[in-house]
Formats: structure tokens, sequence, C-alpha cells
């Protein structure tokens, strides 16, 4: 099976960071930046499990608090198996990697509400009905036989461990 993820990694928890601290953020970036943000489509509002509800052995696991890992991670759980992810195919803005590289967050557990990872055996269809409804969406790994959870960073695999508690709540 592969995984699919719709929406963009942490964008929730990046507009929720701009909103509690446009203050301190306006002395490192310009207006329209922050402005840009605060502007973007409220996209978490779309239900993607409805567009592909009618794609056979199709899982879906919403993104939240602890960020698109944690999704990830229950993900596994559900399909009781380990999987392989690679960092560079998860969609995910500058705008959110800049941010929390103020406070040296991980953009990747930042709360990901409106961001989907879904398990399925018809990746192609998937990513046609999402892209057909404007969703960014992208294949970013596939399950593997262990119960092993890695992702390929750089130039080596890293182990995903259980979620901890969201980015938001470290500043």
């Amino acid at each position: 099976m592969e995984i699919i993820l719709g929406n963009y990694a942490g964008l929730f928890g990046t507009i929720q960071l701009v909103k509690e601290k446009e203050a301190e953020l306006s002395l490192r970036f310009p207006g329209f930046f922050l402005k840009n943000i605060l502007e973007i489509e409220p996209f978490w509002e779309k239900n993607v499990k409805e567009y592909i509800k009618h794609i056979p052995d199709t899982f879906v696991i919403n993104g939240g608090r602890g960020g698109i890992y944690a999704a990830l991670y229950q993900l596994s759980i559900q399909q009781k198996t380990g999987f392989e992810i690679y960092l560079k195919e998860i969609p995910i803005c500058q705008e959110t990697i800049e941010i929390t590289e103020v406070w040296g967050l991980n953009p990747y557990c930042l709360n990901a509400k409106g961001c989907v990872a879904i398990a399925t055996k018809n990746g192609e269809e998937v990513l046609k009905e999402l892209r057909k409804e404007q969703i960014i969406s992208a294949r970013v790994g596939g399950f593997t036989k262990g119960k092993e959870r890695k992702i390929f960073v750089g130039e080596s695999w890293k182990r995903i461990n259980k979620p901890g508690i969201d980015e938001l709540e470290r500043i």
C-alpha cells in the first residue's frame, strides 16, 4: 500500500503561531509575508474523506496535534505495519519552515489540522481525485513488512518514535 498526504503539513499550526506571535514575528519578517500566511484559504474545512470515499482500499487519518508525524504514526498503527517515508516529498510551505525555525520547532510535529495521511492501494486514483478538488497532495512513501517507522532525511533513514506533544505547546 502507498501513503499519500493531502494538504500542507503544519500549515494550521503556522497560522496559529502567526496569530499568537505576530508582534514578535514582525520584527523578523516583512508584513506582507505574515499577511499572506493569514490569508491562506481555510483548506482544513475541505472534507478530504468525502472526495475519496468511493475509492476502495483507502483509509484516512486526519492530521492534528502532534503534526503530520503523529498522523503517519496513527496510520501505521491502523494498518498494523511500519512505513518508509521520504521527507522531501511531504507537502509543506516554505513559510512553515521559516516560522518554525524562529523557535527551533519541528514543522512536521506542528499542528497539522486539515492535512490527511492516506493509506491506499489506488494511489493514482486518490491523487487524481484530490488534485481535481485543488487539494495539494503527494505520494510520500509506503508500508513495509516490519513494524519500523522510518523517514528518509537528507542521505539517511531516521526512526519516527511515538509522537510527543505538539510543537505549539513548546513555546
